[in-house]
C-alpha cells in the first residue's frame, strides 16, 4: 500500500464538512433585494419631492391670482385665519423643500454606499443608522416647523 493509498482512506474517514444547505447565495439575493427596495423608496421619495415642488410653485399662482382678482392689501394685510396672510403663507412655505430636498440626496448618497458590495457590515449598520436618524427633518420638516403654525392659524385643523 502506498502513501497516497493510505491518506486518502484517512481522509474518507473524516466527517464530510461541506455545508448541506446553501449560505452565500440566498443571502447575497437577500441583500440585493433590500437594496432594490431601498431604490424603489428613492424612487417614491424623488416623485413626492418633486410633486411637494410643483404644489408649491403653484401656489406662487394662486398667490397672482388672488392678487389681481382681490388686490395687493387683501394678499398682504387679510389674514386667511388667525394671522397669517396668504403672502406670509406663500412665502414661507417653500422654506419646507430645503430639509427634504437634503433628505433625497442624502438618501441618494447613502443607498449608493449600501450597494458596494466590499461594504462592510458595521459600515451598513452605519448607514442605515443615518438613514433613520435625519435630524434636519425633525428639526426643519413639516411636523416640526408647521404642523404647531397650522394648529393655531387654521380652524378644525387637529378637529
Amino acid at each position: 500500500m502506498g502513501f497516497h493509498h493510505i491518506c486518502s482512506n484517512a481522509l474518507a474517514l473524516l466527517p464530510d464538512s461541506r455545508p448541506r444547505a446553501r449560505i452565500v447565495g440566498p443571502k447575497i439575493a437577500d441583500m440585493e433585494k433590500g437594496i432594490c427596495d431601498l431604490h424603489t423608496v428613492i424612487v417614491k421619495l424623488r416623485k413626492l419631492f418633486y410633486k411637494m415642488n410643483t404644489l408649491i410653485e403653484s401656489m406662487e399662482d394662486l398667490l397672482a391670482e388672488a392678487y389681481r382678482a382681490k388686490g395687493w392689501k387683501w394678499v398682504s394685510e387679510e389674514p386667511l385665519w388667525l394671522t397669517w396672510t396668504l403672502e406670509t403663507f406663500v412665502s414661507s412655505i417653500p422654506e419646507l423643500l430645503a430639509p427634504y430636498h437634503r433628505s433625497l440626496k442624502t438618501n441618494e448618497e447613502l443607498v449608493t454606499k449600501l450597494r458596494r458590495h466590499s461594504t462592510s457590515f458595521q459600515d451598513s449598520r452605519e448607514i442605515i443608522a443615518k438613514w433613520v436618524e435625519q435630524a434636519w427633518l425633525e428639526e426643519d420638516g413639516w411636523k416640526f416647523r408647521w404642523e404647531g403654525i397650522c394648529a393655531i392659524e387654521v380652524e378644525r385643523w387637529n378637529g
